[in-house]
């Protein structure tokens, strides 16, 4: 049976990675979003770039919720013996 220390080592490993890919992605996103024009066409690049914005935060509430899930067991794992 995994152990409710186990469980938080997942979360301890979790909360650091979604922290820095935020860190890495978010500063340089929004640096080259401001240097577009407002009234630029849609290319490819401006595209896919406003997918990934949309789609990176999903990948990192999944993490964050993987781990809130994890120290819940890891809560009652703890609790109940």
């Amino acid at each position: 049976m995994v152990e409710a220390k186990n469980y938080l080592i997942i979360t301890g490993v979790a909360y650091p990675v979604i922290i820095i890919s935020k860190a890495a992605y978010f500063p340089w996103e929004v640096i080259a979003f401001m240097n577009i024009s407002v009234d630029v066409s849609k290319t490819d690049e401006l595209i896919g770039r406003v997918n990934f914005w949309y789609r990176s935060p999903m990948v990192r509430n999944v993490l964050q919720f993987l781990a809130l899930i994890l120290t819940i067991i890891a809560t009652y794992k703890k609790m109940m013996s």
